[in-house]
């Protein structure tokens, strides 16, 4: 008895000291993987036309409390204020459109469907049309994201929809993007090679782009998958080779709180597309991009505009377009107009008000001129660099995410401008989404520029310096 007294007794003196060393490790062990900023741009080392490869939308099938999708028509003069390259919607052919099987022909009522391409156009942009899901009239025991009930009428429908919008005697638009299908991997528990065979999807839609006549140029591509896979990169393109189907772009998805997996999501392409010479090139969209791809409040915070402004700054010049999901969020069912979801605006029925992400994506038309080679990203800060004659511009994001461990409050982030021409500069500091601003002249004397900006967590500054 006196024994597990004592026993009771030390494990009373020792577990508070143990919780304190575990914590202490797991500090150490927080800040051992921290690794502290040090940029430096390379004002010499052009990588390339900037471009704008941010600036692609998607919209996804939400539905407005009259049942009908979600109309963009009451954003166009916002939307056309960010210049969007393109805009992309899924959901075609079981919200958008009604199709009708009569005896093998399909009767397609295209109402809505032309209603929300005319308002992409609008807002500038180029139609990106998600190939999904089926209508109901074909759909194999009821399930709109599974196989068809004839794979011909699945051609039939692809061509319909190609014929209506890009063909001459149709709506005649030029340069639309036909994705097939959304998300096949999670939506229909689509496979490449066995089972529910994607490739078969991706086969007749083919078929029927090939079948075409009298058209516009238009493209077709996919496999629109959640993320990267190797297996259906590798199955995928070794079947397009194979039976040489039509391929134009390669187009998958992305949700992470870290931005940085851009970088190491296109490298796995890459890495697949460089070994088939023939598509090495072929243009990349990341076709739906965002933090999470849950319901959360960050999405109707700052936290997510810094979020966009911080996966700019791993954008490869081969990224032809990353779609920011969505445009506009459906109503709230708990009658709310701030709800977490995905949209850059609220819904009408609560109040249409741009949201923060909205505010970055604004913001970026600040940035031009050529791309700058940057070096020294630290865990949680990055940045984006371009070149006009001699006149330079710096993104400095300091984006945290939600429930990452910070080292400081407050981080003096080392900031270099290497390779400068001697003379004198303006050098101009602007808090993004702030009216803050410091001004000042620079004297170059030894070819580089040194400086230190003071950061706290989700922040991000524009650096203007500029040849007087």
């Amino acid at each position: 008895m006196k024994r597990k007294a004592l026993l009771l007794l030390l494990l009373i003196l020792v577990l508070p000291i143990s919780i304190l060393l575990v914590k202490q490790i797991q500090d150490w062990r927080g800040k051992a993987e921290y690794l502290p900023p040090n940029l430096a741009i390379y004002t010499q080392n052009s990588e390339g036309p900037l471009g704008r490869s941010w600036c692609g939308l998607a919209q996804g099938g939400e539905m407005s409390a009259s049942g009908f999708p979600v109309r963009l028509n009451d954003v166009i003069p916002q939307l056309s204020i960010i210049r969007p390259c393109f805009v992309r919607i899924d959901h075609l052919f079981d919200a958008y459109t009604k199709v009708v099987n009569n005896n093998g022909n399909l009767l397609i009522d295209w109402t809505l469907l032309d209603q929300t391409v005319a308002d992409i156009r609008q807002t500038g942009a180029t139609p990106f049309l998600s190939l999904s899901y089926l209508p109901s009239s074909l759909a194999k025991n009821g399930d709109i994201t599974g196989e068809p009930t004839d794979w011909a009428l699945w051609q039939q429908l692809v061509k319909k929809t190609i014929e209506h919008y890009s063909g001459v005697y149709g709506q005649n638009i030029p340069n639309i993007y036909y994705e097939v299908w959304n998300e096949p991997d999670l939506f229909g528990n689509w496979r490449v090679g066995y089972g529910r065979d994607y490739l078969n999807l991706y086969r007749y839609a083919s078929y029927a782009a090939g079948s075409v006549t009298n058209t516009n140029t238009f493209y077709l591509g996919g496999p629109s998958t959640t993320h990267p896979m190797e297996t259906w990169l590798s199955n995928f393109l070794t079947t397009v080779k194979k039976e040489n189907l039509r391929l134009d772009f390669i187009s998958w998805h992305r949700y992470s709180f870290t931005p940085s997996v851009l970088k190491s999501d296109n490298a796995l392409v890459s890495r697949f597309l460089e070994a088939n010479p023939e598509y090495q090139y072929l243009p990349r969209f990341v076709t739906e991009y965002g933090s999470d791809a849950e319901n959360n409040p960050v999405h109707d915070s700052l936290s997510d505009a810094y979020h966009l402004l911080s996966s700019v700054t791993y954008l490869d010049n081969n990224i032809n377009g990353l779609f920011s999901f969505e445009i506009k969020d459906s109503p709230s069912p708990l009658k709310k107009q701030y709800w977490g979801r995905w949209g850059l605006f609220t819904n009408e029925e609560y109040g249409l008000v741009a949201k923060p992400r909205f505010e970055a994506l604004k913001f970026l038309n600040n940035l031009s001129g050529g791309k700058l080679s940057v070096a020294g990203f630290g865990t949680y800060i990055s940045a984006l660099a371009t070149k006009n004659k001699e006149s330079y511009q710096a993104l400095v994001v300091y984006y945290l995410p939600p429930g990452a461990y910070a080292p400081f409050s407050l981080e003096a982030v080392p900031l270099a401008f290497l390779n400068l021409s001697e003379g004198n500069y303006s050098f101009r500091q602007q808090k993004v989404f702030t009216n803050e601003e410091t001004t000042s002249t620079e004297s170059v004397t030894t070819g580089s520029l040194y400086k230190v900006l003071p950061m706290t967590p989700n922040s991000a500054y524009l650096i203007t310096l500029i040849k007087q």
